[in-house]
């Protein structure tokens, strides 16, 4: 299985030509773009080189893209102004780098409880993503759906479930949708941990069919650290083991980045490395 990592901060850091040269020389086979920041470089008139400066790394290590993060916010009226017109770009951008794969967050309420808007919300987010569905098919990306969580609106430091927590309505959402060859799923093992569901189980669920990609990080049970496996307290054998018995066949994606924050810059290529190793053991 091939590993990947998010350019993510260190993106933000050094930027993303930069970034992907430094995920290339640790040791992943593959990256993950972000493309969340709205002010990133690659959005403007400067991105056609931006990505051929990009390609060329990545060709000169043989290293590839994976996927990419799409830009979003919880609250539809927000996303409808700042981030929707540069879905088109985000799609061109994946296509000229070879990204199979853009993660588009569904839409989610902080100030309800998900029991109580989960109907209203499907209906919003079919309506999102089947908006979505002709820039996938015009530019042949799929777009990943993924598991989230939310806050108790009386208690902040409550985690509860959130949009497609449940991979059983992660997969009814997704069967609803009238262009499935257009979609796939995302299980972020991070968010199902803090769900109280076991992420081992949810790939059982979800299934090869179903499953396009991950997102691997690690948490202490209580919130939302982005952190390196082994770090925190998900149990990543049995995430292997499940992966392996539904033969998953997409790359093992790390989203740890945070675990980088307080580290000199010249300390950061040694822990990339470190984390490519992690990846590589789960992944083997």
């Amino acid at each position: 299985m091939k590993i990947s990592n998010t350019t993510g901060i260190i993106q933000d850091k050094f930027g993303v030509v930069k970034a992907t040269r430094m995920l290339a020389e640790a040791g992943f086979d593959c990256v993950d773009l972000s493309l969340i920041n709205i002010k990133e470089p690659i959005y403007t008139c400067e991105g056609a080189n931006i990505i051929k400066e990009m390609k060329a790394v990545a060709d000169s290590f043989g290293v590839s893209f994976n996927q990419a993060h799409a830009p979003f916010h919880r609250q539809r009226e927000v996303y409808d102004r700042d981030m929707r017109p540069l879905m088109p770009r985000a799609f061109e951008i994946c296509a000229s780098l070879g990204i199979p794969h853009l993660v588009v967050h569904p839409f989610k309420d902080y100030k309800r409880l998900y029991k109580e808007i989960g109907e209203e919300y499907d209906k919003i987010n079919l309506d999102f993503y089947e908006s979505l569905a002709p820039l996938a098919g015009e530019y042949g990306v799929k777009i990943a759906i993924e598991n989230m969580f939310c806050r108790h609106p009386q208690d902040l430091t409550k985690i509860i479930d959130g949009t497609f927590s449940c991979p059983y309505h992660h997969i009814e959402f997704y069967d609803r949708l009238s262009n499935k060859e257009n979609f796939t799923l995302l299980i972020d093992v991070g968010h199902t941990a803090l769900t109280d569901r076991d992420p081992a189980d949810s790939i059982r669920v979800i299934g090869k069919e179903r499953l396009g990609g991950l997102h691997i990080h690690d948490v202490d049970l209580r919130e939302d650290l982005h952190t390196l496996p082994g770090l925190g307290k998900i149990n990543f054998e049995s995430i292997s083991k499940a992966l392996g018995e539904i033969d998953y066949e997409g790359e093992y994606t790390l989203e740890s980045l945070n675990f980088l924050v307080g580290f000199e810059d010249d300390f950061i290529p040694e822990a990339l490395a470190f984390s490519a190793r992690r990846a590589a053991y789960y992944a083997d």
